[in-house]
């Protein structure tokens, strides 16, 4: 049986749900398109470039004699510590990205403001 590929990617999708999402909320408080875009492209942005930060690698050197089960045991330890680790820093993302858009909103309705 062959490998199931989803169309858009999951993260495509859930970009797109992001985007929708936004734009909607953005819109009904009154937020220009400039805005808009500022903070979608802010998003953009910062998630593209920190997507690869779930993907740790790295070896452990275990000895031989442990059996079967203890090195298991051991894997599954460190592969719930990465995921914790992980979601960590995926959380931690997330708030200086909402912070970042924020500032840069900010930034532009000062500049708006000052404009008039």
């Amino acid at each position: 049986m062959g490998k199931v590929i989803e169309l858009p990617s999951r993260a495509a999708q859930g970009m797109a749900y992001l985007d929708a999402e936004i734009r909607k909320l953005m819109a009904t408080k009154g937020e220009s398109e400039e805005a808009i875009e500022l903070a979608l492209d802010t998003l953009k942005d910062v998630y593209s470039r920190y997507e690869e930060i779930g993907k740790q690698r790295f070896s452990v050197k275990l000895p031989p004699e442990l059996s079967e089960a203890q090195l298991k045991d051991i894997q599954s330890q460190i592969e719930k510590g990465i995921t914790v680790l992980t979601e960590e820093h995926r959380h931690i993302i997330n708030i200086l990205a909402a912070d970042l858009v924020i500032t840069k909103l900010k930034l532009l309705s000062h500049e708006e403001s000052q404009g008039e």
